[in-house]
């Protein structure tokens, strides 16, 4: 058996501001820490049903959204929401706030709205109706920085590197490809890591070389195999009546199963469990961590712990 990384995670789940401030780190200046964005120009916008921005990346910083409006004309409305998406091309509403509608009783107001949920872009959706209406909207974007930020993202990623380890799950998006000599005995297989699987479709492909290396692909139906994403890890099983296949297999690693898994929100406390070892990173760099401390994580981290298996 080996299981191998095929395509690493991209996105950490626990940012370096998140880490920053356990650890209290901050720099000197306001100016270096806020960075403010017009992303709808200041202006007279025409009446329109869906006027929106390019979405922004906000990974990795605390991030507003402001409206500002200026004297608009009479009977004018301006309705304002957030907009989310993982990919900055699929945008859904974000449920966790919305603007005032803007009329010309408030039109000189400056609205602005806390962006809190774990998506990676954020974009407005405007609607103006009655006559053009006058404003801009701004995204700000806050993040404590020091010139230790690159080495502390890479103490996340070991940290959360740890915490897969101990709790044998994925917990950063990741593809695995896992190898086997052969089809085993039994009907079903044990993917490592397999937890969260998000759909059965994170299994992407079972391929099997025979002796002449030649490739070939079993098929995820009820003539072939299924897979129990609810298992822990999931697995893939055979269906019903159905065996592995029978051949010669290739000398060694034979079958291959490609399959993602991972979270998109953490846990509360493998996060909490992730933060407080890479800030044990950081803190005691150059001497070891404290046994105290961690077993005060690997306490947080046992809540989530798959057992039954081995690495």
């Amino acid at each position: 058996m080996n299981l191998k990384v095929y395509s690493a995670a991209t996105t950490e789940l626990v940012t370096v501001t998140e880490v920053k401030e356990h650890l209290r780190l901050d720099s000197t200046s306001l100016s270096s820490n806020v960075t403010t964005t017009q992303i709808v120009l200041g202006g007279y916008h025409s009446i329109t049903a869906n006027l929106t921005a390019s979405g922004t990346d906000v990974s990795g910083y605390t991030s507003m959204m402001q409206l500002e409006s200026f004297i608009n004309s009479a009977g004018a409305s301006v309705a304002c929401k957030i907009q989310e998406s993982d990919d900055n091309v699929t945008y859904t509403d974000w449920t966790g706030g919305g603007f005032t509608t803007v009329t010309t009783a408030n039109d000189t107001d400056v609205q602005q709205i806390e962006y809190t949920g774990s998506k990676q872009y954020i974009r407005p959706y405007t609607t103006v109706t009655g006559a053009e209406a006058n404003f801009a909207i701004n995204v700000i974007l806050q993040t404590p920085y020091s010139s230790e930020d690159t080495e502390i993202g890479y103490l996340i990623t070991r940290a959360r590197l740890y915490a897969e380890r101990y709790q044998r799950r994925s917990l950063a998006v990741t593809t695995y490809d896992y190898f086997l000599d052969d089809f085993p005995a039994s009907p079903y297989i044990v993917l490592p890591k397999a937890a969260p699987m998000a759909s059965i479709t994170a299994v992407s492909s079972v391929t099997y070389i025979d002796s002449d290396g030649d490739t070939a692909t079993m098929t995820c139906s009820s003539s072939g195999y299924y897979v129990d994403i609810n298992a822990e890890p999931a697995l893939i099983a055979l269906s019903y009546g159905v065996n592995w296949v029978s051949f010669v297999p290739f000398p060694t690693n034979a079958v291959k199963i490609r399959y993602q898994a991972g979270y998109t929100t953490l846990p509360e406390s493998t996060k909490h469990a992730i933060i407080m070892l890479a800030g044990a990173y950081y803190t005691y760099r150059d001497v070891g961590i404290p046994k105290d401390l961690m077993d005060t994580i690997e306490n947080l981290l046992e809540d989530d712990r798959i057992g039954g298996w081995c690495d």
